[in-house]
């Protein structure tokens, strides 16, 4: 889902799948990045790793930890992207996964 500061609470944004929701915040957080899995900040980190689980941006440190657990389920599949070898985790986050949306949007359905 694409999005842009524009957007407040309030809105009906719709997914590509057609479910739609009603925003309740809009926060920019602009280059903070934050392990989703330990809430590890990993902002000015320059550590290289880590993956994209689905939505979930694993660091380097939770991505060495949970890949086995990952691989025991079969669930490699759900493995979107990984940083490129040598790239910080915070800049691939900022530069490939974000890319310069950098809005947390809550809301309902």
């Amino acid at each position: 889902m694409k999005t842009d500061a524009k957007v407040k609470p309030g809105d009906k944004l719709k997914y590509k799948n057609g479910l739609e929701f009603e925003v309740d915040t809009v926060e920019d957080i602009g280059e903070a990045v934050v392990c989703d899995i330990c809430n590890g900040d990993y902002t000015e980190s320059e550590k290289s790793g880590g993956f994209l689980f689905g939505s979930y941006a694993y660091c380097p440190e939770c991505a060495k930890n949970r890949i086995a657990n990952i691989q025991s389920h079969n669930e490699e599949r759900f493995i979107k992207a990984r940083c490129p070898e040598g790239k910080p985790f915070s800049k691939w986050i900022l530069e490939d996964i974000r890319q310069g949306n950098n809005l947390i949007i809550t809301g309902n359905f």
